[in-house]
């Protein structure tokens, strides 16, 4: 039964995207855009965009003297902010034995399917 469902799966991921193109039909070439149309696009487009594209690059934000001296202060009054801090990872052992029996129930799933 399994490979029955298998066989099924595999012939529909193969059959539905050439069934798509089919009934698809004739995709129309965009035209390109004419001079008032291009000047009417580039009014219409808010000053800050260009910031919010994905490979905008924003200045790096400086800490001033003042904030550097209010961020030791806080630091020095609650120690407890020192375990929040990212980039350390103190796992315990039975942290540790969660994540290899889910890894490993994980991989035996994987190798039964």
């Amino acid at each position: 039964m399994p490979s029955l469902a298998r066989s099924a799966s595999v012939l529909l991921t193969l059959a539905l995207p050439a069934a798509a193109q089919q009934s698809g039909g004739e995709a129309q070439p965009a035209s390109p855009l004419g001079a008032e149309e291009s000047a009417a696009l580039e009014a219409a487009q808010p000053a800050g965009l260009d910031e919010l594209r994905a490979a905008a690059f924003a200045p790096d934000s400086q800490l001033g003297g003042t904030e550097r001296v209010v961020l030791r202060d806080l630091a020095q009054r609650n120690a407890e902010l020192e375990s929040l801090r990212a980039g350390e990872l103190d796992l315990t052992d039975r942290e540790v034995k969660i994540i290899l029996i889910t890894a490993g129930i994980i991989i035996v799933l994987a190798l039964i399917l």
